[in-house]
């Protein structure tokens, strides 16, 4: 994940599902939860090595799939109110001698979470409990791990995959204004979109991270018994107002586009598909949006 030619050692959790609307590929998507290993340092010493991993993490209980599905907002429900993101400890390791710079933010001041650690055999784990686990929360954070790998006991990883991920081409990226060739309409178009502004943020806040770590033994869970875990699927509006509004904009504008809007706003999350359209030569183009 990210940088150099293989990028950064990652655990992510997210839906799992197929991705209809970009050639029927897998896909997590939302992402519910990621860590990344954004450095690692090893101190030989003579009783062994001293490692050190800084990890950098996010959570969050809801997400929807953009443009890759017309579903609403995807609700990831715990059953004990609680939320774990997970990260493998270094082979050989013996001991998590500490955690350091350990530190946490709320994504919304309405809805904090507290955050703790907890560890067993292979895994260091950040506990996330929010105030209001079936309301939307966030959090994010980063902290460093040392370990303590003995003499003998060298850690090892698995050698990184050969090659370079494929690289997914989608349509949402494009700037749709460019295909419009009379540049008076492109403006006009361009301050028409411009004023499909994202909600704004919540207000974000600090959380005091503690350093201890308590020792657990992992409880399986559903997925560790075969069971699927299912998200719980609510209405967006501020999602659907905004496409609403950006279907007007597109429905406005479609002959110069040259794209397919679909007739009914509220059967597609994908607003366009880009393709031609088939337009008769023989006949005008209409002066007036669709109805």
């Amino acid at each position: 994940m990210f940088g150099e030619s293989h990028g950064l050692y990652g655990v992510v959790t997210g839906l799992f599902g197929l991705d209809a609307e970009h050639g029927g590929q897998t896909e997590l998507h939302p992402i519910f939860s990621m860590a990344v290993r954004t450095k690692r340092t090893v101190n030989h010493t003579a009783s062994g090595e001293k490692i050190e991993d800084h990890w950098a993490f996010f959570l969050r209980n809801y997400g929807n799939e953009g443009g890759c599905a017309s579903t609403g907002l995807h609700m990831w429900v715990s059953p004990t109110g609680e939320y774990f993101v997970q990260m493998p400890k270094p082979q050989g390791v013996t001991a998590l001698n500490q955690l350091t710079d350990g530190q946490g933010w709320a994504w919304d001041k309405g809805n904090t979470s507290t955050l703790s650690f907890v560890q067993s055999t292979d895994w260091v784990v950040v506990k996330v409990r929010p105030r209001d686990p079936w309301s939307p929360f966030g959090v994010d954070g980063e902290f460093t791990a040392v370990y303590t790998v003995p003499a003998g006991k060298k850690q090892k990883e698995a050698p990184p995959p050969e090659g370079n991920p494929k690289v997914r081409q989608e349509s949402e990226g494009t700037d749709l204004g460019a295909k419009i060739a009379d540049p008076a309409v492109k403006a006009k178009f361009q301050a028409a979109m411009n004023t499909l502004q994202p909600a704004p943020p919540k207000e974000k806040v600090q959380i005091t991270v503690s350093p201890k770590v308590a020792v657990a033994q992992k409880a399986p869970g559903a997925a560790s018994k075969g069971q699927m875990t299912r998200t719980r699927v609510v209405e967006d509006p501020v999602r659907q107002q905004r496409e609403a509004q950006m279907l007007q904009i597109l429905r406005t504008y479609q002959q110069d586009l040259k794209v397919e809007v679909p007739a009914n706003p509220t059967s597609k999350a994908t607003i366009v598909r880009s393709k031609p359209m088939n337009i008769p030569t023989t006949s005008a183009p209409e002066t007036q949006p669709p109805k």
